[in-house]
């Protein structure tokens, strides 16, 4: 499968209770119920500064952890700040970052380590 980054849409909807939430959106009640161990970091502060996101993920799900390498372009628009759009794209590494497409993107350097290492 080829590799490229997708625009992902993220928006705010706003309601008055959690009642209304789940009225409304019904199938929320399950997943934000469902508690899922993981922790991010984030790299390159000069990255980060120019409004771009690279990030490591641990995420711990039915007692298994799988890393996943994780890129973020700026924003690249703002409806009625309800809606921002990006580039995104995320690979999972949990067996190491080879070839990786986001470290070739961002000129990353090209050596071989996995997750536990980064």
């Amino acid at each position: 499968m080829e590799k490229r980054m997708l625009y992902e849409i993220e928006t705010r909807v706003y309601f008055n209770s959690e009642d209304e939430v789940f009225n409304t959106l019904p199938f929320l009640h399950k997943c934000l119920k469902k508690k899922t161990e993981f922790e991010t970091k984030m790299y390159d502060l000069e990255l980060f500064n120019s409004g771009k996101i690279l990030r490591v993920s641990n995420v711990k799900d039915n007692n298994t952890i799988r890393s996943y390498l994780g890129y973020k372009e700026s924003d690249i628009g703002n409806i009625f700040n309800i809606f921002n759009i990006r580039n995104e794209i995320d690979e999972e590494i949990t067996y190491g970052i080879n070839e990786s497409f986001i470290l070739n993107l961002i000129k990353g350097i090209k050596k071989e380590v996995n997750a536990r290492e980064i």
